[in-house]
């Protein structure tokens, strides 16, 4: 229990504004103005709730310093930026003047709650939250308002099952939460993934405390959802962001500003039933980079150079070069924008159900992706020496005796020009990382992630529509595979194993090895029918894992990531164009095909 003083403060804080006890602004005006294009001219406005706390009257709770200017910056970026109207926009933060606008608990019970009763069917709601939080034995989860009392919060504080409540009875069909906790933020987004239509995200993971920059007060999370919100996540130029976009570039940013051999604090999502893609800031016009109000001095908005690829693939008045090299010797090549047909049809030899069906898929925004797979040098100088060694040690270790099935060529641990094999998925996510946060890269601008599904299918393709690049017949003069005959009528080739990058012709736009050598992962999700729900626009793969994919060795779900092009030692089906695959991200399987996977890298210019 905290002392008495505290009790008589919060008390004195309610009597302050009797409104407070009620559902104060339950009744805000009424807006003539509606926001369209959310819904193809449908009617359609945005709501917002946002909450930051810093101090809290018990001593045993820690104050969050990132909590009040959290909140500030978001909201700034709201209704400056994001289409949102400030009479829309429920503000609840310690430096409020009114005292039914603090966090204290009974304000966030009644005034999120009448809040969020506004919302249409048609609407969209997001709700921000910075501040403390706990997670109790046995999972039930707590945000801290002011009054939160750290021995007790069942009795003090917010329970994440009530603010679930509220999102279920909310009408808008359309929601999405972000928690910026200076505590874990991880079980509260778990906590709401049963509401209908909801998207969740996480500063950060079990065990982990927001990012804040020397210096700064804000968060990296929210200084990103600022940013986002203000127009940088507007990758393919629509004149909106959405909850696609704004993870995606969360991903991006925080893990940039994590550095140089961090694993952790990567934004963490949930999706409940029937989740949209939800809209959650619109444009006029592309935003031009400005100063937010809302909190501290931010700079905003996408630069030149992105601008210049979003409109047509020009940076400060010039054509983006064909190609480019990076400061690790790595070669990329301009990729357009343009459209194709993703999947195979059904006749053709290899079909799988998951390539099914075939549909026209535009990709709007040109992007820079590896000419090879990934190399042995390239990882250890992005990696750095001991964990290339550790990951070789491995493969040393699978591979004991020469000249057996899927042995590499005796050269390679000693050439370069191999790619690197047995990469997990994280792996070749933390190696983008890694080489976007190498202090020339930085210079350049140059962000590093792996492609979607739909951009490595496309470059794959290189405007072909046959099952691989090079027409209707594998053959190992063509790319490296098994040797196996391809279809009825095909010939058993001469079998070459794995081979060094580019020893065969790239394709169309410039990319070599797309088809065999190494299996390549993509960053997208994997879900057996995503192609019935597939956006044909930039699309980025489904929101969450597949729980259909049950896994009888652990008993959980595989959160299974996608794999692409086949490699080595693998059947021609599986390296043709549309042929897709799938594995688990997080750790080094017992299924020895991991020692085929690699990757490249796509840069967005």
């Amino acid at each position: 229990m905290w002392p008495s003083p505290f009790r008589q403060l919060a008390v004195a804080l309610l009597v302050l504004h009797p409104a407070a006890v009620g559902a104060a602004w339950a009744n805000p005006p009424d807006f003539e103005a509606s926001e369209k294009g959310l819904d193809s001219g449908v009617e359609s406005r945005l709501w917002a709730v946002v909450v930051g706390v810093t101090t809290y009257l018990d001593p045993a709770v820690r104050a969050w310093e990132s909590g009040v200017p959290d909140a500030r910056l978001v909201y700034g970026a709201l209704v400056e930026r994001a289409g949102y109207s400030a009479e829309r926009v429920l503000l609840i933060t310690d430096d409020q003047p009114k005292p039914h606008l603090r966090p204290l608990g009974i304000n966030l019970r009644t005034q999120i709650s009448a809040w969020l009763a506004h919302a249409a069917a048609n609407d969209t709601v997001l709700l921000f939250y910075a501040g403390r939080a706990f997670v109790r034995p046995g999972g039930r989860a707590y945000l801290a308002p002011q009054e939160c009392e750290s021995a007790q919060p069942e009795a003090t504080a917010l329970s994440v099952d009530d603010l679930r409540e509220m999102l279920i009875r909310c009408r808008a069909r359309r929601k999405l939460v972000i928690l910026g906790a200076g505590s874990p933020s991880q079980p509260l987004a778990e906590a709401l993934q049963t509401v209908v239509g909801l998207t969740a995200l996480a500063c950060c993971r079990q065990g982990e405390t927001p990012l804040v920059a020397e210096g700064k007060k804000e968060t990296a999370f929210s200084a990103s959802v600022a940013r986002a919100l203000s127009g940088e996540a507007d990758a393919n130029g629509d004149q909106f962001v959405d909850s696609e976009e704004l993870c995606r570039f969360l991903n991006r940013q925080v893990q940039a500003a994590a550095g140089k051999g961090a694993d952790s604090h990567m934004p963490f999502q949930v999706s409940g039933k029937g989740v949209e893609v939800v809209p959650v800031a619109k444009f006029s016009v592309k935003p031009e980079p400005q100063q937010l109000t809302g909190s501290a001095q931010h700079q905003h908005g996408p630069s030149t150079r992105q601008e210049a690829v979003a409109t047509g693939g020009t940076s400060g008045g010039s054509q983006l070069p064909k190609h480019i090299t990076n400061s690790i010797g790595m070669k990329l090549v301009l990729i357009p924008a343009g459209e194709f047909m993703m999947g195979s049809p059904d006749d053709e030899i290899g079909h799988k159900e998951d390539e099914s069906p075939q549909h026209k898929v535009r990709i709007t925004k040109a992007f820079y992706m590896g000419v090879y797979e990934v190399t042995r040098a390239e990882f250890a100088e992005a990696r750095g020496s001991e964990v290339h060694a550790k990951l070789e040690s491995r493969l040393k270790q699978y591979f004991q005796f020469p000249g057996s099935y899927g042995y590499p060529p005796e050269d390679y641990f000693q050439s370069d020009r191999y790619p690197q094999l047995g990469v997990n998925w994280e792996d070749a996510v933390r190696f983008c990382r890694e080489l976007t946060a190498m202090p020339d890269e930085k210079r350049a601008g140059r962000n590093y992630r792996l492609p979607t599904e739909a951009e490595w299918e496309y470059a794959c393709r290189g405007g072909t529509t046959s099952p691989f690049n090079v027409g209707h017949d594998a053959d190992t003069e063509y790319f490296s595979f098994n040797g196996s005959p391809y279809g009825e009528n095909g010939l058993k080739s001469k079998r070459k194993g794995l081979l060094k990058v580019g020893s065969y012709q790239p394709n169309s736009f410039g990319l070599c090895d797309m088809h065999g050598n190494a299996l390549e992962w993509c960053f997208d999700y994997y879900k057996r029918d995503y192609y019935t729900e597939s956006p044909s626009v930039d699309p980025r793969g489904p929101l969450q894992k597949d729980a259909r994919l049950h896994s009888a060795t652990t008993g959980g779900y595989y959160n299974l990531r996608v794999l692409r092009g086949g490699h080595y030692r693998a059947l021609p089906a599986k390296c043709r164009s549309a042929a897709r695959q799938r594995d688990v991200p997080q750790a080094y399987t017992s299924d020895d095909d991991y020692i085929s996977f690699g990757f490249r890298v796509v840069c967005d210019p």
